[in-house]
């Protein structure tokens, strides 16, 4: 009835009139039609060449499912019907949920990775959750250095009880050298002609190794911090002999302290090489207690001894003052001293037998006291000479980490 009276008072169109009206609406564009949407995301083609834009009108939005995968179809929000859009319609909705799952998926790959490589052995480094007591070996057969040993050769024992290695290394495992030059009078000339022999003989040593070059005589100075670049060592050695900010006289055990702290937090294998005539007085100093941080932090001296180079002979009468035995500390740490004519001579040498040296390592005993010595022996299952420090003083704490034995 109402829409009766809405058409006699003119409200409304008659019927005709609203189906000539609906006729007179152009045909809505094919290509609307012609898309291949059976799939999300399938294809953005039409399956038929389009027509010309048309100038006629055309609706801006259609009603479109929001989601084909659920039962539930809402059509309340509108999609555009642009066909020339990046992404069709129907898969626009999973877009976020596709962008997350790719990103975790790649979080998962990239912390997969990093557990991959932390949990390697690295040959460079000591890892364990224990603490490990570490040991620099050489092995010497008529003088002559043996380079082709393998952890079935050693056994080691702590404080008389055989313990299992669970470390063995040579030439992987990167070394930090203290190349210490006693540059006080005496030995001034010595310097200049081992300088002149030090780029042939560096080549001994190999990529990733660091030196590090300190000149002292009465008191010790760093003339070359770590670097793995041979040529500045070698031209490092080339102006040692010229400081002269080192004082007058020779402290030996206080320029050997020196270089160990310098090397306390250094990675892999730790040397001392120092170039002297075993001149001087040490002023307060004893061999004892250099050897003891020597041992703490697992430094290993090795002398190139020129000149007289006379051992001390006897105790010294005043404590405070004693005389410098380089000989006496490359013995304690488990090194070598070499007497030698020239120092640049002996340089190549003696470099060419540090890098021969061998890398063992094994787990702190459950019973071991804090800051109690305890006696370490290596051997060989053959008839040669040993050089290994004779113990070691226990961490106070048995957690691995750096600066421990």
């Amino acid at each position: 009835q109402i829409s009766k009276c809405s058409r006699v008072c003119g409200l409304m169109d008659s019927s005709a009139a609203m189906i000539k009206s609906t006729k007179s609406i152009p045909a809505a564009p094919a290509s609307m039609f012609l898309m291949n949407r059976s799939w999300p995301g399938t294809s953005t083609k039409p399956m038929l060449t389009p027509p010309p834009k048309s100038k006629e009108a055309k609706p801006k939005s259609m009603e479109m499912p929001r989601r084909f995968s659920s039962s539930r179809r809402s059509v309340s929000t509108p999609v555009s019907a642009r066909t020339r859009d990046v992404l069709p319609w129907s898969m626009w909705p999973a877009v976020p949920t596709m962008r997350l799952r790719i990103l975790q998926i790649i979080q998962v790959i990239a912390l997969t990775l990093l557990w991959t490589a932390n949990a390697q052995d690295d040959p460079a480094t000591f890892k364990s959750a224990r603490t490990e007591i570490r040991l620099d070996v050489q092995v010497l057969q008529a003088k002559r250095v043996l380079t082709d040993l393998t952890r079935a050769d050693f056994t080691v024992e702590d404080e008389g009880t055989l313990v299992d290695l669970t470390y063995f290394g040579r030439e992987a495992e990167p070394l930090s050298l203290v190349l210490l030059l006693d540059v006080s009078g005496s030995m001034r000339r010595y310097i200049d002609e081992m300088s002149t022999a030090a780029t042939q003989a560096l080549q001994n040593l190999r990529p990733g190794d660091r030196v590090a070059v300190m000149v002292y005589g009465r008191r010790p100075q760093l003339h070359l911090d770590f670097t793995a670049n041979f040529d500045q060592v070698s031209k490092a050695t080339r102006s040692a002999s010229a400081r002269n900010d080192t004082g007058a006289g020779t402290s030996t055990n206080e320029a050997v302290l020196a270089a160990t702290k310098l090397l306390a937090n250094s990675p892999g294998r730790r040397a001392i090489l120092i170039v002297t005539d075993n001149g001087g007085l040490n002023e307060g100093l004893n061999d004892d207690q250099v050897v003891r941080e020597m041992t703490n932090s697992n430094t290993v001296l090795n002398a190139i001894a020129v000149g007289k180079a006379e051992r001390p002979k006897g105790n010294s009468v005043n404590p405070y003052y004693t005389s410098t035995d380089v000989f006496a500390l490359a013995e304690a740490t488990g090194g070598e001293a070499l007497r030698a004519a020239k120092a640049g001579s002996a340089l190549g040498g003696m470099l060419e037998r540090i890098r021969a040296r061998y890398a063992l390592a094994y787990n702190l005993p459950a019973d071991a006291k804090p800051s109690a010595f305890r006696k370490v022996r290596v051997k060989v299952n053959k008839k040669a000479e040993v050089r290994v420090r004779s113990g070691y003083y226990a961490p106070a704490a048995n957690a691995s980490g750096a600066g421990l034995p």
